[in-house]
């Protein structure tokens, strides 16, 4: 994931101006030390986490500085560095150019698969497959990294998820500098561009009228996948999803306009959907920001496309915090209800933590409020994705700012 029709109607959900309260005591003092583990003391950003099939918790970002390598640690279930993931417990890994990791995806064999952008020659994706102690895949693509364009001199990979036969799909942008448009990819288990998709394992899509790009994905039962990300129409850009065929073909059973893809004006100003998830009644419910003051906001899509009128008001929610810039960079599918995670503006940046119910109201049960604001190190802290344990805890990891340099931070909750 990355950082970042006329007859519908379309109404903001407005809960107002609402106080967010710092809360370290929620920080869980039995996962690492106070809740908190870092990785990389020389700077890092962590981008995406996952859990692994024993349980351990995977981490991928990338290092600041001087230097731009992709990052990735592996910590045990209380926080503990995994010491069988690098002697350290991570791993930094040189693509050649400036590498930065946006998302990754656990293998079911404990290995790891890591996609971003890479400036190596000019603006690529990158696929980088690891193996279950973090060295390089050495059968797949060159020494373990798969790099794509479409053409263009500049494109990313920004979400990676993975097929019930070991395909890895991937999902972000293409563009020749001026305009962009969204593009997936698929690639084989070992690497290799999967010809069944788009004919050379490459598709891409003008959803909007300008810019775009996807964010996020999922790849369903069939093959088929469901994307999100963002669509300029007119100067703002939209939430946009698509839902792609498995032979890379728009489905035009979905969308508003029986064409694969929709797009929702949220909000006056700019929306921008950041993450996606799939709900216990079957809605893709998207999350990022919306408006002038950039809040966190949701949206509720049925399977085929349309915005759900029984979500919020008339399909989505936005939550009215500050006027600053506020965002959801993840949402985690908890029973019927969505957890939100991503950045709340204070006297700083810190750690948001937002629950809605079902149906899109904020949960009481959660805070007071339903909003959770995590003071990590008492400077500029951010949340860039979360994930359940089995054991029902959140962790997010993102980062945290100390002494002018970001950390890479995992925090895990009591709630």
């Amino acid at each position: 994931m990355r950082r970042f029709p006329a007859s519908l109607l379309v109404v903001a959900l407005s809960l107002g101006a609402l106080p967010a309260h710092a809360a370290p005591a929620l920080l869980d003092p039995a996962f690492g030390r106070d809740g908190v583990v870092t990785a990389f003391p020389d700077g890092a950003v962590a981008t995406a986490i996952g859990i692994d099939g024993q349980r351990r918790i995977v981490a991928a970002g990338y290092t600041t500085g001087r230097h731009v390598d992709v990052a990735v640690a592996r910590f045990d279930p209380s926080g503990s560095p995994d010491t069988s993931f690098g002697a350290r417990g991570h791993h930094r890994y040189d693509l050649g150019g400036a590498d930065y990791a946006f998302d990754a995806a656990v293998i079911p064999n404990g290995g790891v698969v890591v996609v971003g952008r890479t400036s190596k020659a000019h603006d690529r994706m990158f696929v980088l497959r690891l193996r279950p102690d973090g060295t390089r895949q050495p059968t797949f693509g060159h020494h373990g990294v798969k790099l794509m364009d479409f053409g263009k001199p500049q494109q990313s990979a920004n979400a990676v998820a993975l097929t019930s036969h070991g395909r890895i799909v991937v999902g972000g942008y293409t563009s020749n500098g001026v305009g962009a448009r969204s593009a997936l990819a698929r690639l084989a288990p070992l690497g290799k561009a999967d010809r069944g998709f788009g004919g050379d394992g490459k598709v891409s899509f003008d959803v909007g009228s300008g810019a775009e790009q996807i964010n996020d994905l999922r790849a369903l039962k069939g093959g088929s996948v469901v994307a999100t990300g963002d669509a300029e129409n007119g100067q703002n850009p939209r939430f946009s999803v698509l839902k792609v065929r498995s032979d890379g073909k728009l489905d035009t059973m979905f969308g508003t306009g029986d064409d694969g893809s929709s797009t929702f004006d949220i909000a006056h100003g700019a929306d921008v959907a950041n993450a996606l998830t799939i709900a216990g009644d079957g809605d893709y419910l998207l999350a990022g920001y919306a408006g002038v003051n950039a809040d966190p906001a949701v949206l509720a899509v049925t399977p085929h496309g349309i915005a759900d009128g029984h979500y919020g008001q008339h399909g989505h929610v936005v939550i009215r915090l500050a006027k600053a810039f506020e965002e959801a960079a993840d949402i985690v599918h908890e029973g019927l209800k969505a957890i939100l995670v991503g950045r709340i503006r204070g006297t700083h940046d810190d750690i948001g933590v937002i629950r809605l119910k079902a149906g899109g109201a904020l949960d009481t049960s959660f805070s007071g409020d339903g909003i959770l604001r995590v003071d990590v190190a008492g400077s500029t802290d951010a949340a860039a994705d979360g994930v359940l344990q089995p054991n029902g805890r959140l962790v997010v990891g993102g980062q945290s700012g100390r002494d002018g340099v970001p950390r890479f931070v995992l925090a895990r909750l009591l709630t």
